[in-house]
Parts: C-alpha cells; sequence; structure tokens
C-alpha cells in the first residue's frame, strides 16, 4: 500500500525503458492501481481502460473500485462483478475493500441480497478492525433496506460508539436518517444533532451527507436561509465531488420548490425578496427560472412593494428576455411603473421593448398603457391619437381623461356620455360608473350645458338615489351655477379619480392571482424514483401564460 513510492519506481522506469509504457500491461496495470489508491481516478482510468487492459479481470476490479469512488454504482457493480474471477490475486484488505465496494454499490442500485453477501464476504476477509467496522454498518443498512428498524438501529447505536471515527459519524447519521423517517425524532433534536456531526467529520462525502441531510431537516422546519446557507458551505467546498455537484442540484430543487412551487409563500414577502437576491445563482435558466421571478414580482406588487418588484422584472426585460416574451413581461413592467407613478419609465418599457407579430390581445393592452402614461406625462394629444381606431372601453377611457385633463368640458361631457354608452345597461351602476356619472355632470356643468344635465338627471336619478354619490348627483344635476362651491367641491372629489385606475387595478389583479393560482395548484405527482447514479431528470420547460382579454 507505498501508493506514492510505487508511483516514484514507475516513473523511474518510464524514464530509463518507455518503450514499456506502451508494450507492458503490467506497468499500466500498476500505476493505474497505485492511482486508484491515491484517489486520483481520471489519472487512473488511463491506464485501466487501455485497449490492453480490457480483458484482465484484476483491471475491471480497479476500474470497478473507481467508479465505486465517485459514486458511478452501475459502473462499479458491473466491473466488479466481472473482475470477481481475480480477487484471489490481491491480499486480503483489498480484496475486502472490492467487496465494500461492490456492497455499496449493489445497495444503491436497490440489490439487497448481493449487497448481503458482498457485505459478510467483506467481514470474513477484513484482516482489520476498521475494514469489519466498515462491513457491519453495510449489513446494517442493508437491514434498514430491509425495513427492518429495530435490528438496524442497534447495530447502528452499537457502532456510533466505537473508537472508528469514520465509522462511527456514518452510524450516527444513519441512525438519525431512520429515526427521522420513523418519526421518533423530533427536527429541532435532528438539527442539534446533525450540527455536532457537521464539525465531527469534514474534507469529504461524508461532510457532504451530513450537510444535505441538515439542509433537509432546516427546509423541513421552514428555515429556508439556514438550509440553503449551510448546503451552498459545503458545496463551494467540494465543487468536483459527486456528493458536492449532488448537494448542489438539492440546493436548485429546494429553490425552485420555494419560489416556483409556492413554499415561500409562508415567509413575508420582504424576506423571500432577500432570500431570492441571496441565492439568485440558484435560478435556473430557461421559461421556470423566467416564471419564479414573475411569482415573486406579483407577490411584491400584492403588498405594494412596486419598487422592488420592478427592479426583478426590469433585469429580466433587460438581461434575460428576447421576443414575444420580452413584450409580454415588458407589459406587466410599464403597469407597475404607473402604479407606482412613474410614467416615464412606463413609456420606456413599452418603447424599448416593441415586437413585430405580436399577439392582438397584447397589442391592445400596451397600447392602453402606453396612452395612460402619456397622459401622466401630460401628452394628452399623444394618448388620444394612440388610440384613435380602438373602440374598446379602455380606449374609450382614455380619450374622457384627456378631455377632462384637458378641461374640454364639452368634449369630456360627449366622451363619458359614451363610456356610459358602453356599460351593460341591465345591470345597476357599480361604484367605478357612478364616479363616471358624477364626472359627466361636473363636465355638463362646467360646459352650461343645462339642458345635458337635465337629461343626466333623467337618466340616472333612479340608479343613484340611495347611494354613496346621491347628493353629490343632487348637486351637479339641479342646475346650480359653475361658479358656486358646491360643484367646485364635487369637481375636486371626482377629479381624484382615474378613469383608468380599473384597468390598471385589472391587471394588478392578474399579476397577484398568478402568484396565487400557483400556491393553490395541485401539484402533478412526483415521478417514480431513478435509479440510484442515474442523472436527475430535467425539469418540464414551462408553457408561456396566455394573455387574458380585458373585460368590460
Amino acid at each position: 500500500d507505498y501508493a506514492p513510492e510505487a508511483l516514484g519506481a514507475l516513473r523511474m522506469v518510464a524514464v530509463n525503458q518507455g518503450e514499456l509504457v506502451e508494450l507492458d500491461p503490467e506497468f499500466r496495470l500498476m500505476r493505474g492501481a497505485a492511482n486508484v489508491m491515491l484517489g486520483r481516478e481520471a489519472e487512473a482510468q488511463a491506464d485501466l481502460n487501455s485497449s490492453a487492459l480490457m480483458p484482465d479481470p484484476s483491471a475491471a476490479l480497479w476500474r470497478g473500485y473507481a467508479a465505486a469512488q465517485k459514486h458511478d454504482w452501475t459502473e462499479a457493480r458491473r466491473e466488479l462483478d466481472v473482475g470477481a474471477g481475480a480477487l484471489e490475486q490481491h491480499p486480503p484488505a483489498w480484496r475486502a475493500r472490492f467487496q465494500l465496494a461492490l456492497a455499496n454499490a449493489a445497495i444503491e442500485l436497490n440489490d439487497l441480497p448481493a449487497a448481503e453477501a458482498a457485505a459478510s464476504a467483506a467481514l470474513g476477509q477484513a484482516p482489520s478492525q476498521s475494514l469489519r467496522l466498515q462491513a457491519r454498518l453495510l449489513q446494517a443498512r442493508v437491514a434498514a433496506a430491509r425495513a427492518q428498524a429495530p435490528e438496524a438501529l442497534a447495530l447502528f447505536d452499537e457502532l456510533s460508539r466505537t473508537r472508528d471515527e469514520e465509522v462511527s459519524v456514518r452510524a450516527t447519521l444513519e441512525a438519525l436518517r431512520l429515526r427521522r423517517a420513523a418519526g421518533l425524532m423530533r427536527p429541532i433534536d435532528c438539527v442539534e444533532a446533525l450540527e455536532v456531526l457537521r464539525y465531527r467529520w469534514r474534507g469529504d462525502g461524508l461532510e457532504l451527507a451530513v450537510v444535505g441531510t441538515l439542509g433537509e431537516v432546516y427546509s423541513e422546519i421552514g428555515r429556508w436561509r439556514d438550509a440553503l446557507a449551510t448546503m451552498r458551505v459545503a458545496a463551494d467546498r467540494f465543487p468536483m465531488d459527486p456528493a458536492g455537484r449532488q448537494l448542489r442540484a438539492d440546493m436548485s430543487t429546494l429553490f425552485e420548490r420555494l419560489f416556483l412551487d409556492g413554499e415561500a409563500d409562508e415567509i413575508e414577502p420582504i424576506q423571500a425578496l432577500g432570500l431570492f437576491y441571496e441565492f439568485a445563482d440558484l435560478t435556473p435558466v430557461g421559461p421556470n427560472g423566467d416564471r419564479i421571478v414573475r411569482l415573486l414580482a406579483g407577490r411584491l406588487v400584492h403588498v405594494d412593494l412596486l419598487e422592488q418588484a420592478a427592479q426583478l422584472l426590469q433585469h429580466q426585460v433587460d438581461e434575460r428576455l428576447e421576443g414575444v416574451g420580452k413584450a409580454q413581461v415588458a407589459a406587466d413592467l410599464a403597469a407597475i411603473y404607473l402604479m407606482d407613478n412613474q410614467p416615464e419609465r412606463a413609456v420606456v418599457a413599452i418603447n424599448a421593448s416593441r415586437q413585430p407579430n405580436m399577439a392582438p390581445l397584447l397589442l391592445a393592452e400596451r397600447r392602453i398603457l402606453e396612452a395612460r402614461a402619456l397622459l401622466g406625462l401630460g401628452r394628452l394629444d399623444g394618448a388620444v391619437e394612440l388610440v384613435e381606431r380602438d373602440r374598446s372601453e379602455d380606449a374609450q377611457r382614455v380619450r374622457a381623461e384627456a378631455a377632462w385633463r384637458a378641461r374640454d368640458w364639452e368634449r369630456a361631457a360627449v366622451e363619458l356620455r359614451a363610456l356610459l354608452a358602453m356599460r351593460n345597461s341591465a345591470l345597476p351602476l357599480d361604484a367605478d360608473n357612478r364616479q363616471t356619472v358624477l364626472r359627466a355632470g361636473v363636465a355638463l356643468t362646467l360646459a352650461g350645458n343645462d339642458n345635458g344635465a337635465r337629461t343626466l338627471y333623467r337618466d340616472y336619478a333612479g340608479d343613484m338615489a340611495g347611494t354613496e354619490e346621491a347628493d353629490a348627483f343632487e348637486v351637479v344635476a339641479s342646475g346650480i351655477s359653475a361658479e358656486g362651491a358646491a360643484i367646485r367641491d364635487v369637481a375636486r372629489v371626482v377629479a381624484r379619480t382615474d378613469l383608468l385606475d380599473r384597468f390598471l387595478a385589472r391587471l394588478r389583479t392578474r399579476m397577484t392571482a398568478e402568484a396565487a393560482a400557483a400556491e393553490d395548484a395541485p401539484q402533478p405527482p412526483p415521478p417514480p424514483p431513478a435509479p440510484a447514479g442515474a442523472p436527475p431528470p430535467a425539469a418540464p420547460a414551462a408553457q408561456p401564460q396566455p394573455r387574458t382579454a380585458p373585460t368590460a
């Protein structure tokens, strides 16, 4: 087992008799075995996979052992089975190690009889106490896999008290996992025990296994940041280790559970935003990542954190999205800017995301958003020109709002009456339509159109009676002079509302409803577990969300 010295001697042979490197399979087998002993699996493969050694059963044993060190359990099982006939050519310690590797691979592949046989063989051949303890640990794992919990726990607890620190830590971890799965241990007690184990053994895949379990427990009790932060420290320390890569994959899965499956809805939106920014590098690339950002932005809009929501979507528009997807998110971004009284930014968001061949509904929505932003900037003629050919209710609201802001009372009255004519007359006036009636009355009064005011009174007196706006309606429709204090008070009240508030409220509802729908939607059943060692399945691409038609 003097692997470094062996490599030194082999290097001297290669210098003095270079032809042996290519001509003598025994040279390459010894060099490959020495590199495996030192944990240099990549260097070993160059020798062990040479054509001259492919039929050699002894080389197969070393290839299988190297594969087991990389957690490639399928390859390890195949090669160790192929090399079984060469076991007797090796000393007892290495026969036991090969059998232990075979038992590990069989457990991971759920072949429990083979695992039990290999562990028993290793136990009978092991010349050292350390190897015998490892074999007994594998026997305990087989018992646990067979749901023989009392026997497994008894053996794990016994092994956890041994002086072999690695075996003791592994046995303690396995016992903790078994008790947690059986509900015999509270999550908070698991956290305390795992934190102790985390510092008892450092530096390899065992530490990563402890940290992975600790992250699972933290997430189970809702300590999301502790879970991700703990897992990140370990994964960053071992970026090339197979267990480290698996831990990174587990972090990504947890991140998607939080922000895509709705588990982050249990915490305050501002805390969710901080968690997102701290671990933003885990955001998946593609539709799932974009949907995570949109859902988080919707939650922020729901609690009026408009600036933070706009920052999230602005990054999407500037850095991640292209084509129609960019135009869709830019429309939401413009709506948020309008809710936050930033019309100039809304105009920039719309202008910077124009795309050809947009769906008619999306095009109409963006047109109304741009017109509303122009109204906010005082560009009234531009807003009206933008919706000149649009006969929708939202476009009519733009025309009425523009006339009102221009103090063109005669035109405002005409546009407001046209807006009222678009409603369903079979339904009673809602609060929004009652405000529109008041506006029309104020406009007619300020325009000096007494006949129009009286007509308005006859048309809507019954609908306005008994409502909160009844007294104000009596004022504006009673023929009081436009210079009177009462009419000016009513004008100030109705001017505080925006005819397009209804449109923006509808967009806000849609954004927040997407987040609520993601939380309440039934989740698909989990896929069947993949064989151990198989790569994790790719996440399905999220389908683009269709735009809903504006409601009248």
